[in-house]
């Protein structure tokens, strides 16, 4: 299985049955200064240490390749998790300290004509754990993991993969055409009029493109090599 990354019990993967990733991954590392009111030429501040580590990256839920899963439930899951605090890893290499999770906002929710959520965009707000400063108390173990052999070729792939969909110039609005089936995700066959006709790049992960989500199109994820732009 391919893992993207982990926190928690949450996982995120991309493969041949599941668009679940990680986009718009942000962090920093920074250091905590206050003013003084020396008059010396070349200290005019005191350095404290550091700000607490903040990580913050979307998720974007999909109902388009398995009709059984439960948007809304997954939802319900996150907000259960809010206060909770774990490392994070991608692959499996741990990314700074344990962080606590802060917030989890829900936007771009799309629904079926019953009220069904087909689709909604996650975003995390995370924050290094602070012990002495949080009301939640957390027994977070020291873990120390190294990047195994097979972690470093799952980061090459996943590389190669959004290099190869970069090399066709692809990007979020542009309009594209199938030119094979044989890279659509999901079992369901496309009609002769769809075929035909050009579609709009609503979303890209990695070396997969979402097509013709936001304009009432078809809705499908393909592989890039599978489009060619018009």
């Amino acid at each position: 299985m391919a893992l993207m990354a982990k926190w928690n019990r949450k996982t995120w993967e991309v493969n041949s049955s599941n668009v679940l990733a990680i986009q718009d991954l942000t962090f920093s590392y920074s250091q905590t200064a206050d003013n003084n009111n020396s008059t010396e030429e070349k200290k005019q501040t005191n350095v404290r240490g550091k700000e607490l580590f903040p990580l913050n990256f979307t998720t974007v839920l999909h109902k388009g390749l398995d009709v059984n899963f439960d948007i809304r439930k997954e939802i319900e899951d996150w907000e259960s998790l809010v206060s909770k605090v774990d490392y994070f890893f991608l692959g499996s290499v741990r990314l700074g300290p344990a962080v606590q999770l802060r917030k989890v906002s829900v936007s771009d929710v799309k629904l079926s004509n019953s009220g069904e959520m087909l689709y909604a965009k996650l975003s995390f707000e995370f924050k290094e754990y602070d012990q002495e400063s949080s009301s939640v108390k957390a027994d977070v173990p020291a873990l120390e993991v190294s990047a195994s052999e097979e972690a470093k070729a799952l980061r090459k792939e996943q590389n190669d993969q959004l290099a190869n969909a970069e090399v066709q110039g692809i990007r979020i609005g542009d309009r594209v055409k199938i030119i094979s089936t044989d890279y659509l995700i999901g079992a369901n066959n496309l009609s002769e009029e769809d075929l035909e006709k050009s579609h709009i790049v609503s979303n890209i992960v990695a070396d997969r493109l979402l097509l013709g989500f936001y304009d009432g199109g078809i809705g499908r994820w393909i592989f890039a090599e599978g489009v060619t732009l018009v």
